[in-house]
């Protein structure tokens, strides 16, 4: 579920949702029906971005995503030419959690 966090961080930082300071939360959270966990189990609370990225938090990833204006991570992976994704409403958020099977060939 890693692979896609550096994309959405990316695009954060180039539609000015986020900067080199800034502080996301890692707390429960819900997105809807949606409610996005840590690997360990646990929540970091409020952590620098860069932090959030190096540890793959889930939380911070999934706001981010949540937030990016058009093209979002589903556009971008299609633009990338990434192929055989059903439609980005089938993945919604967990799109950036690894919901979609994507290979390197």
């Amino acid at each position: 579920g890693s692979t896609l966090k550096p994309f959405i961080y990316a695009q954060a930082l180039d539609q000015g949702l986020i900067h080199s300071a800034s502080i996301l939360k890692d707390t429960a959270s819900n997105f809807g029906a949606f409610a996005p966990e840590n690997f360990d189990g646990r929540f970091s609370g409020p952590i620098p971005a860069h932090e959030a990225l190096i540890r793959s938090r889930n939380v911070p990833a999934v706001d981010l995503a949540s937030r990016l204006a058009k093209p979002g991570l589903y556009d971008f992976l299609k633009m990338a030419g990434v192929q055989k994704l059903a439609s980005e409403a089938h993945y919604g958020l967990a799109l950036a959690l690894g919901g979609a099977e994507l290979s390197m060939e």
